[in-house]
């Protein structure tokens, strides 16, 4: 059995109510949210679209770029197929200072 992914597409463009619904999707039913699934945002741009998840407490994957091989990249250390390691250059927020980052899988 597999991981289920669901995918949501937000552009710098996006407006609150694109925001709101991509909540929805990452929140799940009021009786499955992160707290209890685990669940990993992945951003393949702006670092600060976590910012812009108010109380979520999952993971967060931070790919930067939205080509191709970046998000197969993405799916292949997901599957545990590469290590996820990096820090982050810039400051998101008290919890997430510049710096913060963490080194999983394969060394």
């Amino acid at each position: 059995m597999g991981d289920t992914v669901n995918p949501f597409r937000l552009y710098p463009a996006s407006g609150s109510a694109a925001y709101d619904s991509a909540r929805v999707v990452i929140k799940g039913s009021p009786q499955q949210t992160d707290r209890q699934k685990p669940t990993t945002l992945v951003s393949l741009g702006s670092p600060y679209l976590l910012n812009q998840v108010e109380g979520y407490s999952g993971s967060y994957l931070l790919a930067w770029s939205d080509f191709l091989a970046t998000e197969l990249a993405v799916a292949r250390a997901l599957a545990g197929g590469a290590p996820i390691t990096g820090k982050l250059p810039i400051t998101l927020s008290e919890d997430y200072p510049l710096g913060f980052g963490v080194q999983l899988g394969r060394r």
